[in-house]
């Protein structure tokens, strides 16, 4: 029971009116893996930490899903919300494992390419010691640059809307500006359709994106609805909100009263866009990352 098995798994038997902490309990005791993670949310939940909370405490969820957690409990919906995350996170698993497998190819095909060089280099006389070096050097440089690729694929956004906030690639990127947006209205969807009042609930939008103009951006907008300004305007006034679609969407479904289900169905559409992009994404690059190897290849064959 790994991840969506888990998070499946408590959203069932949430529904089934047990209590977070019996729930816990009883995968404890059914479950022969997660164990460690299982442990620390019997902990948390019994020093009368909620359930989103002692998520968030353990990593097993990202800022956003910890912040919607939190949401879900306020709403009666955290069951919808755990399947929410289980989706999320079995997506990220996914991508990972499939780019860890295709990039571990292409370095095992270097590593044939470098013991021919290295039996070629040892047969012409070359010591075994200096032969190794110059193998071993590009070995050890590929092999670290896939690790690394394969460990900023396994994150979540966060970091990444972190990142291009202080580059400013909200204001000249646009599929920058639509990851943060399906990041932003996300949270803000769930908190709407909870209720929530709009200035409380801009506290937790803030920490969302690791970064001060974006922090000081939220502010400015929970001071306007804190005074009285519609939604609608505060959010356009400090550019949280871009004249398009989306701005339409949360006019008209603020006007109605609607807002939570106008959003959702919005970023439903456009995150099956995004979803595509990633997926595109994933796939080129270890294509990509293959041709540098096989032109290493080459070059160590001349």
């Amino acid at each position: 029971m790994q991840g969506k098995p888990l998070l499946s798994d408590l959203s069932h038997l949430l529904e089934a009116g047990i209590a977070p902490a019996d729930a816990i309990a009883r995968l404890h005791n059914s479950s022969t893996e997660d164990g460690r993670l299982l442990t620390q949310l019997r902990h948390d939940l019994q020093h009368v930490r909620s359930l989103a909370a002692s998520l968030s405490a353990s990593g097993f969820a990202s800022r956003l899903e910890s912040e919607i957690s939190r949401t879900a409990e306020v709403s009666d919906k955290l069951c919808e919300e755990l399947r929410l995350v289980s989706d999320r996170l079995e997506g990220r698993r996914a991508r990972t494992r499939s780019l860890r497998v295709r990039m571990w190819l292409a370095n095992f095909v270097l590593l044939v390419a470098l013991a021919i060089q290295l039996v070629r280099a040892t047969t012409v006389g070359i010591p075994l010691s200096t032969a190794l070096i110059g193998p071993g050097i590009i070995l050890l440089t590929v092999v670290g640059a896939s690790q690394l690729l394969v460990g900023i694929a396994a994150r979540d956004s966060g970091p990444w809307l972190s990142i291009g906030q202080h580059l400013g690639l909200h204001k000249s990127s646009v599929l920058f500006r639509q990851f943060f947006e399906q990041t932003f209205y996300t949270l803000f969807m769930w908190q709407a359709d909870a209720g929530l009042d709009y200035a409380a609930a801009a506290k937790t939008l803030s920490p969302l994106v690791d970064c001060r103009s974006y922090r000081l951006t939220v502010e400015r907008y929970r001071q306007k609805v804190a005074h009285g300004s519609g939604v609608t305007d505060a959010l356009c006034r400090v550019n949280l909100l871009v004249p398009g679609e989306l701005q339409q969407v949360v006019k008209v479904g603020e006007q109605s009263g609607q807002l939570a289900a106008a959003l959702r169905r919005y970023l439903t559409r456009h995150g099956e866009h995004l979803e595509r992009v990633t997926t595109n994404l994933y796939t080129w690059l270890p294509r990509i990352y293959c041709i540098i190897v096989l032109a290493i290849c080459a070059g160590s064959m001349i």
